[in-house]
């Protein structure tokens, strides 16, 4: 697959925003670059979201808890 196919799945299919597409190519450049075709593409930008999705999770909780005097 190619990797233009591979973004432009990710921008209409896993996540409609273009703003995260956007957030991935800057924070990842070299290891996009490395990545061979577009599967491997969608497989790493997968992992970022959710490592993405985890640490937002914790964010959270953090601001949960210390705004119930708990944390």
């Amino acid at each position: 697959m190619d990797k233009e196919i591979a973004e432009e799945i990710i921008r209409e299919n896993r996540y409609p925003s273009g703003y995260d597409i956007q957030d991935y190519l800057f924070d990842n450049e070299d290891t996009v670059l490395s990545l061979e075709d577009g599967t491997e593409l969608l497989d790493d930008f997968d992992l970022w979201k959710e490592r993405s999705d985890l640490e937002l999770e914790k964010i959270m909780d953090r601001n949960y808890w210390s705004s119930t005097g708990g944390y």
